[in-house]
């Protein structure tokens, strides 16, 4: 609707229900305003956004406007004008494209008709971007600096200044960093160190290592569950930020060779035997222990015997043989065991099997996952024949050994079950146990005989004598003839034949020539059973004196010797290996050292010693000097005349003749060591073996023709060292 009034005209115009008075005559700014219509509310202009910061220049936004009525209703289909307060800050389009030029603050205005409306722009450039001169820092020293640098971008990709970066770091106990960028070692690790520009930031890793920090190693434990399984260990050594050291050798050691090895250079494991140790991975001056248990899993179970025959009430025990997965021997696997049938056969924990009624059933061996089976059949049937194993023992006196019978009925089948009778046809050289242990008992032979219902079987035994007496000569200064050695060797092997029993063993300590006879070297050691120091050298001459033997140190109890002395003048032993003389001559002064007249056992047993008719005593001596032709008078005569050396330290020359231990030698005869001699031994403590003494008869006939004698003169030794099994002197 159109009116005109007057000289100014009024229109009214209605816009999407915005009603506005228009006037015909502009205002000073240009836009002509007029009066609202009576009653009408003022409508707006909302801008959105109606302030905006914008980070660099040539940075747009895009405003809106709408025209708003005053009752909040939106207009439709209004046209608008923008324009910029600054454009040397902010330029706007005729759609309200808004672009910085510059930085600094301008208002965009934004209108239609007489309604204005205004956005306020700010143009600050701002950091987007933050990117630093290096990405990381490895010090290998301390207190080392390096410097690093920012450079900021805007959104525009144009520069920014570098003082506005902030520095900071994340651990100060590693690396500190200043605010020019300087980067300063401190300990051994790694930390981070940022540049923060306005909300941007870059990090820098610093690494801080001085040397080898520590090693890793994969796997970190071991278990292998077979014998011969290998696995390889590696090792890497890092430093405190860590990061490998690929420079460093690493090397492998292992504990307990006999639980697994290790290659020092692969770090290749092999398991050797059941058990826990540990390999030691090395590296520098760093190392970590990897533990290893090697243990054996059951893969396959063997029964044995596979297949038994036994009659009721007869008893095998099983046994079942394991091995891991590499056919090792499993050593006392755990096995469990069961019957198939109990009404059949029953069986223990153990493995033994008990026959229970006819039938069959099988038993079967459990180890872990794996098994095996054994068939049983329980008969009634009786042995008709046995085969007693071995066909023949040899045994030593006192030594045991076992005898094992089978059984077979009349068709030749095994049966297992039944137990043999045992019996010994002499109990004087073997006995035999009801479970089939043969001891023996003295020299000899006998049958070892076994049976059980109609059959039966025997076994051929042996039993001999052996030596567990062991004689040690030990030459000193000058190394004699080899003549002279091997008739050493052979007295030492006499002696050896006729003393069989083994002395308790003792620690011995000596200094150099502390037995003063000869000058041996210093002693210290446990002795078992006797040692000699023999010498060879001269003294006065061929016919003189022979020399000297008997015993230095005895054991504390018994008296037996431990160490003895020989010493020889070697013009007469030269005489007398001219005579085939010098190995009786060795095995009468070997008696000495052992004892014979020459220590307590002898002079505390001897009787009238130093009188007219000195005698032995002892009961086995004199039972062999009865039987073999003595004469009866409960004593073995002992010589009274020859002097020091001689009398009380010898048999008596009138009554034993040519016995190897008179006082005298008979050049070019047999000189016997008789039972009667042995006998003595044993009278002082030694086990012997009477039946090796030479054949001799306390007998006239021996010296019926002229004998040629050398008599064995020799120095006195003086009084032996006694000790305890501990070596301590006993006064």
């Amino acid at each position: 609707m159109v009116s005109h009034t007057g000289a100014r005209a009024w229109t009214w115009t209605l816009l999407a229900g915005v009603t506005l008075l228009t006037s015909c005559s502009p205002d000073s700014s240009g836009i002509r305003r007029l009066p609202l219509e009576p009653d009408a509310v003022a409508a707006v202009i909302t801008l959105s956004p109606s302030a905006t910061s914008l980070g660099f220049i040539g940075q747009t936004v895009q405003l809106t406007a709408q025209l708003v009525a005053g009752d909040g209703s939106p207009a439709t289909g209004v046209s608008f004008h923008w324009t910029t307060t600054n454009p040397a800050v902010a330029a706007v389009t005729a759609r309200g494209m808004v672009q910085a030029v510059s930085e600094g603050t301008a208002e965009i205005l934004v209108r239609t008709v007489n309604i204005v409306g205004t956005a306020q722009i700010t143009v600050k450039r701002v950091p987007a971007t933050v990117t630093l001169s290096e990405e990381e820092f490895l010090f290998t020293e301390l207190q080392q600096s390096q410097t690093v640098s920012a450079t900021i971008l805007d959104g525009g990709g144009q520069g920014l200044p570098s003082s506005d970066i902030v520095w900071s770091v994340a651990n100060a106990a590693i690396a500190t960093v200043g605010s020019d960028g300087v980067v300063t070692s401190i300990g051994q690790g790694r930390t981070t160190v940022t540049g923060t520009a306005g909300a941007v930031q870059a990090f820098l890793t610093v690494r801080v290592a001085t040397g080898a920090a520590d090693i890793e190693v994969a796997p970190s434990t071991l278990a292998m569950d077979a014998l011969g399984d290998t696995v390889t260990i590696g090792g890497t050594v890092v430093d405190a930020a860590g990061a490998a050291l690929s420079a460093v050798v690493v090397t492998f050691l292992g504990e307990d060779t006999l639980v697994a090895t290790v290659d020092s250079v692969t770090g290749l494991v092999t398991a050797i035997g059941v058990g826990v140790t540990t390999v030691t991975v090395i590296g520098d001056t760093v190392q970590k222990a990897v533990p290893v248990t090697v243990t054996q899993t059951p893969a396959t179970v063997v029964v044995t015997p596979a297949l038994a025959t036994l009659i009721p009430g007869a008893q095998l025990t099983f046994t079942a043989a394991a091995e891991d997965r590499n056919a090792n021997p499993i050593a006392s696997p755990s096995i469990t065991w069961s019957s198939a049938d109990v009404a059949v056969a029953t069986i223990t924990g153990a493995g033994t099997a008990t026959a229970v009624a006819a039938g069959a059933t099988v038993i079967v061996a459990t180890a872990g996952a794996a098994a095996d089976t054994a068939n049983v059949t329980v008969v009634v049937v009786a042995v008709d024949s046995v085969d007693v194993s071995p066909d023949s023992l040899t045994l030593i006196v006192g030594g045991t050994d076992i005898v094992s019978a089978r059984f077979f009925d009349d068709q030749g089948t095994e049966i297992l079950g039944p137990t043999a009778t045992w019996v010994s046809t002499d109990t004087d050289v073997a006995t035999v146990t009801s479970t089939g242990v043969v001891a023996g008992v003295g020299p000899g032979t006998a049958w070892i005989r076994g049976t059980e219902d109609n059959g039966a079987d025997s076994t051929y035994v042996t039993v001999i004598t052996v030596s567990l007496f062991d004689i040690e000569v030990r030459f000193v200064g000058t190394l004699p003839s080899a003549s002279v050695q091997t008739a050493f060797s052979d007295a030492e092997l006499r002696w050896e034949e006729l003393l069989i029993g083994d002395l308790p063993a003792a620690a011995v300590t000596l200094t150099a020539a502390e037995c003063v006879t000869v000058a041996h070297p210093a002693v210290a050691e446990t002795i078992d059973d006797v040692v000699i120091f023999a010498e060879v050298t001269a003294i006065d001459g061929s016919g003189g004196i022979l020399g000297q033997a008997g015993p230095c140190v005895v054991r504390s109890t018994g008296g037996l010797a431990l160490v003895g002395v020989m010493q020889f003048d070697e013009a007469d032993l030269s005489d007398l290996e001219t005579t085939s003389d010098l190995v009786e001559t060795i095995i009468h002064e070997m008696g000495h050292v052992l004892g014979l007249g020459a220590s307590t056992p002898w002079t505390t047993t001897l009787v009238d010693a130093g009188g007219a008719d000195p005698y032995w005593p002892g009961t086995e001596a004199v039972t062999q000097y009865d039987l073999n032709g003595g004469n009866s008078t409960n004593k073995v005569p002992v010589a009274n005349t020859g002097g020091m050396g001689t009398a009380d330290a010898h048999w008596r020359e009138s009554h034993m003749g040519r016995e190897l231990m008179t006082g005298f030698i008979n050049i070019g005869s047999v000189n016997p060591l008789s039972a009667i001699t042995v006998g003595a031994m044993k009278d002082m403590g030694y086990a012997v073996d009477l039946s090796k003494a030479d054949a001799y008869t306390v007998s006239a006939t021996l010296r019926i023709s002229p004998d040629r004698l050398f008599r064995l003169r020799k120095l006195p030794v003086p009084p032996p060292m006694r000790v305890d099994a501990r070596g301590r002197v006993v006064r």
